[in-house]
């Protein structure tokens, strides 16, 4: 079995927000659970990969490509690609007023608008130890 970990939002300034395990990177602080993923490979989730947009000098995630602007990092956790048993969609949302992405799931945050589904993760409301 795997185990699913809480994947929390990490501030590095005003507008600056990252998706990822614990520990906060350097200049980091730890803000919410937003949602729960594997930490470890299953057969039947992906890699999900940071990508630093320099543009927006912000860190996406989502699975490979790289989307305009971005070049691919690390491992940060694994998801699905498609809906299984208790997982719920993780979208990305964009947010004109700061020109930011933030990945959750619904609903859309004050400012934000709805973009796409990214990937599969389980909500922190039903947390389980293992898949």
């Amino acid at each position: 079995p795997c185990s699913r970990k809480p994947v929390y939002e990490f501030w590095t300034g005003y507008q600056n927000s990252n998706f990822h395990f614990l520990p906060p990177w350097e200049h980091e602080e730890q803000g919410n659970v937003v949602f729960d993923a594997l930490e470890a490979e299953h057969p039947c989730a992906d890699a999900v990969y940071d990508f630093w947009h320099e543009g927006l000098r912000q860190y996406n995630v989502h699975f490979p490509p790289a989307w305009l602007g971005e070049k691919q990092g690390s491992v940060q956790f694994y998801a699905f690609r498609e809906q299984v048993q208790g997982s719920h969609a993780v979208y990305d949302f964009w947010h004109d007023g700061i020109a930011q992405h933030a990945f959750h799931l619904q609903p859309a945050r004050k400012g934000e608008i709805q973009q796409n589904i990214q990937f599969y993760a389980f909500s922190i409301a039903r947390r389980r130890d293992t898949l």
